[in-house]
């Protein structure tokens, strides 16, 4: 099978179409001469491989009430869940299945009326739907009611 991306339904997408980045290139957030797959490793040559979203993203503060949430998540968490299937996949805690690789479609709109993929299946809509944005601890839909009564439809505070 190709590597692709992952539908919560488990339809497949392949890998690297379609995927648009709201970032100029791929040094605006990764070194080009150290290893991601290697940053954590004892030699400690490819350390500052990937720079912190927050060295741009100052001001991301959550809205009162999902601090306590969601304060010790890395921004990657929801920002660039892990739907590109290359070998394996996995089921979330939600209910909602994951792949091996991290997406680079950082945009989430949990209100559009758009489905995750286009209608034919091959391209990925640019941005993340609450399945895979909040699906590894919550299910499909099920805080959208609340998130849009109480905050705005935002988790982040307005600028």
């Amino acid at each position: 099978m190709a590597a692709g991306v992952i539908e919560p339904d488990g339809l497949m997408v392949r890998h690297g179409r379609g995927w648009p980045c709201h970032v100029t290139a791929c040094a605006s957030c990764h070194n080009p001469h150290k290893s991601t797959v290697n940053q954590d490793s004892a030699d400690g040559k490819h350390t500052n491989a990937v720079k912190s979203c927050n060295e741009c993203h100052t001001d991301q503060g959550f809205n009162d009430g999902m601090v306590s949430l969601h304060a010790s998540f890395e921004c990657t968490t929801c920002h660039m869940p892990e739907v590109v299937k290359n070998a394996t996949s996995r089921v979330t805690r939600a209910g909602v299945t994951f792949g091996d690789e991290m997406t680079h479609v950082m945009n989430i709109d949990l209100f559009s009326d758009k489905s995750q993929l286009t209608d034919d299946g091959k391209f990925m809509n640019p941005m993340l739907k609450d399945a895979w944005a909040c699906g590894e601890c919550h299910a499909p839909g099920s805080k959208l009611q609340s998130l849009s009564d109480n905050y705005g439809g935002k988790i982040h505070k307005a600028k």
